[in-house]
């Protein structure tokens, strides 16, 4: 059933519940540990142990700042270079507080090293639950980074990286960032470290079922939904087929905050009959969740509503077309008006495309269409998107 719609505007002018565990940002360290190897900052006492004689370089605040800078504010936790000799294994540990580790909980740190290339350096991340920290057999590896891995995002290695490591256990636990070095000949050689924003928090956990409400979809405009239990997300939007975080024409990124459930926003400033996708990722107080994605679908043609319309162009306009491009969207079966402006009471029960004109000045306008042979087809007039269905100017 194809029905050509015309709506003529008459006009005479012309965040949650989400925890952390552990936060050590180093500005209120001291200098270095005491005589026992407890260096004592906000988080609670660390302990300093290396696996000789707890003597020569070992951990402290980073000397001088200016050379060795922290990630945020001007204090980082830092492992000088020491010449142990040839062929001596050096490992210098800092060792956490114990922490409670819960479920979904993740380490989260800042680290780089000051030397380009790799010199055979071994940064490692170890966890025990022995009740005794100090008791270092009772440590196993969690993650080892070379010196070509610690630091990957510029070639110089020498820029801050956060690390993330999911915890798959709960419980309590103490962590210990070990620098792990064999010195193989006389001069002093392997690399430093700093680590910097120490936190053990709750896994900012990412959304799920992703979708739109295609009943609502119009040709600039799309609401989209997810689930989730936190109500701070940033939305990614674009054209079908772009990279997520990456930089594309007509690629967005919105913050929304949403406690309808599912959570949901509506995309605005859409290009009609245009395929799109997006993604979404929770926001959290120290981290954020992986994107989800992409989900797809695409915008309805102008003239699909009668919010979207195709706009007729100064007199005389014509256009050629077909009605199954464009659905049915009228919720209204009948034309209505009197005598149904010529048409059966369910007229607009089936595809329909809606056209808008702005009168400029007063006068008879003549609406024709050719319907190519096709039966129960149709053109009705309204006054405004309002009308439509209910009060029919004219119509054949």
């Amino acid at each position: 059933m194809k029905k050509f719609i015309f709506i003529l505007l008459l006009s005479f002018s012309s965040l949650l519940g989400y925890s952390q565990i552990l936060n050590e940002d180093f500005e209120s360290a001291p200098a270095n540990a005491d005589a026992a190897g407890v260096w004592t900052m906000n988080s609670g006492d660390w302990l300093v142990r290396d696996n000789r004689t707890n003597t020569g370089q070992n951990w402290k605040k980073n000397t001088p700042p200016a050379t060795f800078p922290a990630n945020g504010g001007t204090k980082a936790a830092f492992v000088d270079r020491e010449n142990t000799g040839p062929g001596v294994l050096a490992e210098e540990w800092l060792i956490t507080p114990q922490r409670n580790i819960l479920a979904n909980s993740q380490l989260r740190f800042f680290t780089r090293q000051t030397l380009g290339g790799d010199t055979g350096t071994k940064y490692q991340i170890r966890v025990s639950s022995a009740a005794d920290r100090a008791d270092l057999t009772q440590y196993t590896v969690l993650v080892e980074y070379t010196e070509t891995e610690l630091s990957t995002l510029t070639a110089d290695q020498l820029d801050y990286e956060e690390k993330v490591l999911d915890l798959a256990f709960t419980g309590q636990r103490y962590f210990a960032f070990v620098k792990v070095f064999t010195q193989p000949a006389l001069a002093t050689s392997g690399d430093r470290w700093l680590i910097d924003d120490v936190k053990i928090v709750e896994k900012c956990l990412a959304p799920t079922v992703l979708g739109v409400t295609t009943a609502l979809i119009t040709a600039t405009t799309t609401p989209i939904f997810w689930t989730s239990t936190n109500t701070q997300f940033e939305v990614q939007y674009g054209p079908a087929g772009f990279t997520v975080d990456q930089p594309g024409p007509n690629v967005f990124t919105i913050p929304v905050t949403s406690n309808t459930n599912p959570r949901t926003v509506t995309l605005t400033g859409l290009l009609p009959n245009t395929g799109y996708q997006y993604y979404v990722r929770a926001v959290c107080t120290d981290s954020d969740s992986d994107w989800v994605g992409p989900f797809n679908w695409n915008t309805k043609p102008l003239g699909s509503t009668c919010g979207a319309p195709i706009v007729v162009t100064p007199l005389p306009y014509s256009d050629a077309s077909n009605t199954n491009i464009y659905g049915n969207n009228i919720v209204n079966g009948s034309p209505g008006g009197a005598a149904l402006c010529g048409a059966g009471a369910g007229f607009l029960g089936g595809n329909d495309v809606v056209y808008s004109y702005t009168v400029e000045n007063t006068g008879n306008i003549v609406i024709s269409m050719d319907p190519q042979g096709a039966t129960n087809t149709g053109i009705f007039v309204y006054g405004s998107c309002a009308t439509v269905g209910t009060t029919c100017l004219a119509g054949v």
